[in-house]
């Protein structure tokens, strides 16, 4: 299937070569240096982004547009290297419809950071708590936009023909804990087996789909509401394990298993402004085919919601609240729902056309625990710009955010866009 989106994409770029088109190459370089609380260097990166873009068409707006990312990457801290294709796609305009085909992001919901509806792109959480709009991995996908400017409607259509799993945080970050099993009398684990990955197989049955409808609304300042339904795969997956018998009888190995829920999916979200303040809220729940909490191979049914308010200031500083709410269904004949209450604070303050200053203070109201990250960013020159990001982490041992407090760390930057 991956075959057929790029085949599809190559020859739409072949059927507009012959017309009148623009065309622009940019890109990015930056280096990233981290050091943690704790002496370690979790980051000393250099990254390299080549970018293309393509406007084709004859009259005042394109017939179509193509935009490719080549990404690069090596990371002296761990040694490891990447080279990957990121975002790659051809957008054709048919009069009210926008299809898009090829490697993207699509982005779902109004609210900021926390987004119960953005569920289409994996993930990269080798750095769990970067900005959101940084983690979104684009993946193949057919999206046709439907609009009507004059109603104020619009309907958004996607097909994840290939599913693609999110990028695991490193073992630093992994303080939950490990899958256990209830043993029979007279066995004992020795060891641990390899973990066996269930990734989804690329077929018919395995094809994500969604659809979100928008309406903008006439009242005070303008506003939207959309409803939206996603039937997908989790991109993070369910841990489980099981037991493998070795030669000795009563001696077992625990073999971790990882599978990814299928899920069902509906949200609402809604935005409204106002003369002081731009009200936001989003909600979705999820289905999973467990819906009774029977089986410990599948995730729980559950929901989260937000509630957002953003003010901007006489003194040009952008100030966000948000309040969130995430809760799974218990297993059955359980006590053990999880219901979590948490906020997020940001303010945002340019105090010249150079200093941008940026702050977000975390806090999860049922374990106490939280993230405080300041953070500044400096454009030296056209194009230069460098940044520096402060995260702690705060809490007792064994709570959300606590259990990361050896990960504390300052991390600087510098880039140049060309």
């Amino acid at each position: 299937m991956r075959r057929v989106l790029t085949t599809v994409l190559l020859f739409a770029l072949a059927a507009t070569a012959a017309a009148q088109a623009s065309f622009h190459l940019g890109g990015e370089v930056k280096a990233t240096f981290g050091v943690a609380f704790d002496g370690t260097l979790p980051i000393a990166a250099s990254c390299l982004k080549l970018r293309a873009n393509a406007d084709v068409g004859s009259g005042v707006l394109p017939d179509a547009s193509y935009e490719a990312e080549l990404l690069g990457c090596y990371d002296a801290a761990t040694g490891q290297a990447d080279v990957h294709l990121g975002k790659a796609f051809a957008t054709v305009y048919l009069g009210n419809v926008d299809l898009i085909v090829g490697n993207q992001i699509t982005f779902w919901g109004t609210t900021d950071a926390v987004n119960p509806e953005d569920v289409l792109n994996p993930r990269d959480l080798s750095y769990p708590v970067a900005d959101p709009a940084a983690q979104r991995m684009p993946v193949p996908m057919i999206r046709a936009v439907v609009h009507d400017p004059t109603d104020g409607l619009k309907l958004d259509l996607v097909v994840i023909p290939v599913f693609t799993a999110s990028r695991q945080p490193g073992a630093a970050w992994q303080t939950g804990s490990q899958p256990s099993l209830a043993l029979p009398p007279g066995v004992s684990i020795v060891g641990q087996a390899a973990t066996v990955d269930n990734l989804p197989a690329a077929e018919l049955t395995n094809v994500q789909f969604g659809a979100r409808f928008t309406l903008d609304l006439n009242v005070l300042s303008g506003g939207d509401v959309s409803l939206a339904y996603v039937h997908g795969i989790r991109t993070t997956p369910t841990p489980s394990a099981n037991l493998v018998p070795t030669a000795t009888a009563g001696q077992m190995l625990l073999q971790p298993v990882l599978n990814y829920d299928r899920y069902d999916l509906i949200g609402a979200d809604f935005s409204l402004a106002t003369s002081q303040a731009v009200f936001r809220g989003e909600a979705a729940y999820t289905f999973t085919h467990d819906p009774n909490g029977t089986d410990p191979t599948i995730g729980n049914p559950g929901y989260k919601a937000v509630l957002e308010v953003e003010h901007t200031f006489a003194s040009g500083a952008v100030g966000a609240l948000e309040g969130i709410v995430e809760h799974t269904n218990a297993d059955q004949g359980q006590s053990n729902a999880i219901t979590d209450v948490s906020s997020l604070a940001t303010i945002q303050y340019d105090a010249t056309a150079r200093l941008s200053a940026q702050a977000a203070w975390l806090h999860d109201f049922t374990d106490g625990s939280g993230m405080v990250r300041p953070s500044l960013s400096y454009t030296f020159a056209d194009g230069v710009t460098g940044n520096a990001e402060l995260a702690v982490f705060y809490g007792r041992d064994g709570s959300r955010y606590g259990a990361w407090r050896n990960n504390s760390q300052l991390r600087v930057g510098l880039s140049y866009a060309f």
